[in-house]
């Protein structure tokens, strides 16, 4: 369920060549934290990311928590010594889904022997289930 998105780039700027390798993965769920990596970092003096959802970090490697479900675009820019920048935009936009939330209701809850009931699936927001009836 989650994506690898990464991007190895070669920047020369004045002169000065920055190799980084950049990676995230790509869907997510609700408060979860997102690792976002960049490495190496020789050469370069300043790094600034933002996230698309109107958060940014100076941080090499930050994690972020989304907190609204939707389609992010996120950005990185680079900056040398001497004030240059280089920038990248993930092709891979990092997703939010809404947490799934488990839900259900039985249709009798007691009877006598060869009892049955229906279990009914009320649970939004999941793909696939697991049912334990402790038996």
């Amino acid at each position: 369920m989650n994506p690898l998105d990464s991007i190895s780039k070669s920047v020369s700027i004045n002169g000065l060549t920055t190799n980084y390798y950049v990676t995230h993965s790509g869907t997510y769920n609700t408060n979860s934290p997102i690792q976002f990596n960049l490495t190496p970092t020789s050469g370069i003096s300043s790094i600034y990311w933002n996230f698309g959802d109107g958060y940014t970090s100076l941080s090499t490697n930050p994690n972020h928590i989304y907190q609204d479900t939707g389609t992010f675009i996120v950005t990185l820019i680079t900056y040398d010594t001497l004030g240059c920048s280089s920038s990248y935009t993930f092709p891979t936009p990092v997703r939010i889904y809404q947490n799934p939330v488990a839900a259900a209701t039985v249709s009798n809850y007691s009877g006598c022997s060869n009892f049955t009931t229906n279990f009914i699936n009320q649970s939004q927001f999941a793909s696939t289930y697991h049912w334990s009836f402790g038996d």
